[in-house]
This record gives C-alpha cells, structure tokens and sequence, in this order.
C-alpha cells in the first residue's frame, strides 16, 4: 500500500504516485510499489540532474552517519 509516510520524506505524495501509466514492482516479492505517469526528455533531465546533485551530497556523509 502506498502511503505518504513512505514518500514524503522523497519530496512526494503518495497519491500522485497511483495513477500513473508504468507500473512499478518490488523485485523482492513482485508488490506494486507505485505507478508513475511518462515524463517528456525536459523532467527526465530535471530529475536526472537532481539524483547526480543528491548523490554528490550523500556521498560526502561518513558511512557511520548514513
């Protein structure tokens, strides 16, 4: 079951992430984990350029603070 308490932390709403064309399954036990609707080349890139910019953060935290 999708929840906000999950998401938001990520900066989303759960409900923005049910109705949605591409189906997304945990490969652990095959359960829906969410369904996101298609994104045009712009957001593509936008959310890309996000995840390199978190990466570059995360990985500055010592492995005893993650």
């Amino acid at each position: 079951m999708l929840s906000n308490a999950r998401f938001l932390p990520l900066g989303l709403e759960a409900t923005r992430l049910r109705e949605g064309a591409l189906a997304v399954h945990s490969p652990i036990d095959g359960s829906l984990l969410a369904r996101l609707a298609p994104q045009d080349a712009a957001a593509t890139d936008a959310a890309i350029a996000c995840s390199v910019a978190a990466f570059e953060a995360w990985r500055r935290v010592p492995a005893p603070r993650r």
